[in-house]
C-alpha cells in the first residue's frame, strides 16, 4: 500500500515548510523587532504651522476647512464660496508649507524673479513675488513659502504673508 509513503512525503513536505518558515521569517522579525526598538520620527504636518484663528485674524477671510495637501504636504486654508445655490467651492485663502529639497534651486528661481519685493526681518532671507502672491522664506536650513490669496489688494496680501511667516517660522521643525 502506498499510504505510508504518502502519508511520509507529506510529513517531509510539512518540515521542509515549517523549517523555512521559521528560519526564513527569523530576520524579518529581527528587522522588525529592531524599528520598534528605535524610535521612529514623526512625519512633518505643515497644518501645525499655523491655526485656523490665526489665519482668520491675520488675513480677514472666514476659514471654512484647513487640509493637508496630498503629496506635497502643504497645509492650505479654504473659504467656502456657494455660487446661486447651484453649487459650492472651496477657494483656498492661504496656503503653506516647509521644505528641506531643492533650496538652492528653489531659492534661485524665487529670488531672481524679475518682480519681486526683497523682504528684510524675516528668516536669513525672503522675498515676496506679487505676480504669484507668493512669500518664501529661507530659514532654518529650509524653505518655508506661503501663497496668499482672498479679496485684498497686493499690499494687503504681502503683508498677510509676512505677519504669517512670522507666526509660523518659531514652530518649524
Amino acid at each position: 500500500m502506498n499510504s505510508p509513503r504518502i502519508f511520509s512525503r507529506v510529513s517531509q513536505m510539512m518540515g521542509l515548510f515549517a523549517l523555512y518558515f521559521l528560519l526564513g521569517s527569523m530576520p524579518l522579525y529581527a528587522q522588525n523587532a529592531a524599528q520598534k526598538s528605535k524610535p521612529q520620527a514623526r512625519p512633518f504636518n505643515a497644518c501645525e504651522l499655523l491655526t485656523k484663528e490665526e489665519v482668520v485674524e491675520i488675513t480677514g477671510e472666514q476659514i471654512d476647512s484647513v487640509g493637508l495637501q496630498e503629496g506635497y504636504g502643504n497645509c492650505i486654508f479654504y473659504k467656502k464660496i456657494d455660487y446661486f445655490g447651484l453649487t459650492t467651492l472651496y477657494n483656498p485663502i492661504v496656503t503653506i508649507g516647509f521644505s528641506r529639497s531643492d533650496v538652492e534651486g528653489r531659492w534661485e528661481y524665487w529670488s531672481s524673479l524679475e518682480k519681486k519685493d526683497v523682504v528684510t526681518g524675516v528668516g536669513d532671507a525672503a522675498v515676496w513675488a506679487p505676480e504669484y502672491d507668493f512669500f518664501v522664506c529661507r530659514v532654518k536650513g529650509g524653505l518655508l513659502m506661503i501663497s496668499a490669496g482672498g479679496n485684498t489688494d497686493d499690499d494687503a496680501k504681502k503683508r498677510a504673508a509676512i505677519s504669517l511667516a512670522k507666526k509660523a517660522i518659531p514652530r518649524l521643525p
